[in-house]
């Protein structure tokens, strides 16, 4: 079982911007059970994920005149998950995640195909010898 928090960004790396005008955003928090295979170095997961996935539309201000109105909306989904890593040293791993929903629960049942694919760095921890 995971628990995972993700972000847009247009810049893959932290970098100072001036933003000026309207920027659309989205980030996502999640939990995912997955059936994992570890094939010497490679792990490959498969299996199921709830998320909330928030947007939000922010105005800036500067010489740029909105457009829209700022407005934020979520909803909480259901999905698959498939993710696989490579282990880098002895508890470094570097991986892709591709996470598919495919039913929106709240605020209204319906099914809604969106995804989700991720770089991801992960640093394990053993909690227990």
């Amino acid at each position: 079982m995971t628990g995972s928090a993700v972000m847009d960004f247009f810049i893959p790396f932290p970098a100072p911007v001036d933003f000026e005008g309207e920027t659309e955003d989205m980030y996502s928090v999640y939990a995912s059970l997955t059936d994992n295979h570890r094939i010497k170095r490679y792990t490959i997961g498969y299996g199921l994920n709830f998320s909330r996935n928030t947007w939000s539309l922010t105005y800036h201000g500067g010489s740029v005149p909105a457009t829209r109105e700022p407005a934020t909306k979520s909803d909480n989904s259901i999905g698959i998950i498939i993710d696989g890593y490579y282990q880098v040293g002895k508890r470094f791993h570097v991986g892709l995640i591709y996470r598919p929903t495919l039913l929106n629960v709240y605020p209204d049942v319906s099914f809604k195909y969106e995804h989700l694919i991720s770089l991801d760095f992960k640093w394990k921890i053993r909690l227990k010898q």
